[in-house]
């Protein structure tokens, strides 16, 4: 058996872009036009249109028309897709509800293929529980929420840093457009960052060949890691 356990490294990569309303801002960051709520709407919006495009199951689809996605309907969603890796000869086990730190996360077991492979599992995910499940990882209020903490907590450091860098941004830059210059190292000059925005589901999570060509696995110095974007917990 193995544990498929779906994380939101996804959200951190994909740089999401979180804009929510409030009276006043961080020194330096300029005050956003959109609640948790309101932004996770939007998404769902996007999810729900990427969904049809991919050609995900009628129940999936219909899950994301909802006003909002909740647990149970993530857990329906799963259980359709353990359900057609069932029906495809595999042995699974859950779907179990497990504690996150913002909300509940999905977890389940799927045996492997004898050969190893890993194509009806993937396929069973995608077309019954990809979209939704990335959606609950990645966009709900909540997600939404620790998105706006973690920007109003790491906006000035990392606006500093990327001076110190010396790398080219906007006089008084949003946050999707300080985002898009400190992860220049990462990416090279020519790299479309909207191409990172909405990942399909089942899309590996890495940044592009490093800017001078190789893919020797060495990340190159970045804002980012020196400001510890993806290893901040709140206080």
């Amino acid at each position: 058996m193995r544990t498929i356990r779906w994380g939101t490294a996804v959200a951190a990569l994909a740089g999401v872009a979180v804009l929510a309303s409030c009276a006043s801002a961080p020194s330096g960051r300029p005050p956003r036009t959109q609640t948790p709520e309101e932004a996770s709407a939007a998404a769902l919006l996007g999810f729900r249109q990427r969904a049809m495009d991919a050609g995900a199951a009628e129940s999936q689809r219909a899950i994301l028309a909802h006003d909002a996605v909740t647990l149970d309907d993530v857990l329906a969603a799963a259980e359709n897709a353990l359900q057609c890796m069932r029906d495809a000869g595999h042995s699974t086990s859950g779907p179990h509800v497990v504690p996150g730190r913002r909300q509940e996360r999905i977890e389940y077991l799927v045996s492997t293929a004898p050969d190893g492979t890993t194509t009806i599992m993937d396929a069973c995910y995608e077309r019954y529980f990809a979209w939704v499940d990335v959606f609950w990882q990645t966009s709900t209020p909540a997600e939404f929420e620790f998105e706006m903490r973690r920007e109003d907590a790491l906006f000035v450091p990392l606006l500093e840093c990327v001076h110190d860098m010396g790398l080219d941004v906007v006089p008084s830059p949003t946050w999707d457009e300080l985002w898009d210059a400190a992860i220049r190292p990462l990416v090279g000059p020519e790299f479309d960052t909207a191409d990172r925005e909405h990942p399909e589901p089942g899309e590996p999570t890495t940044w592009p060949p490093s800017p001078d060509g190789t893919d020797d696995g060495v990340v190159p110095d970045n804002c980012l890691d020196r400001i510890g974007f993806d290893t901040w917990t709140e206080p």
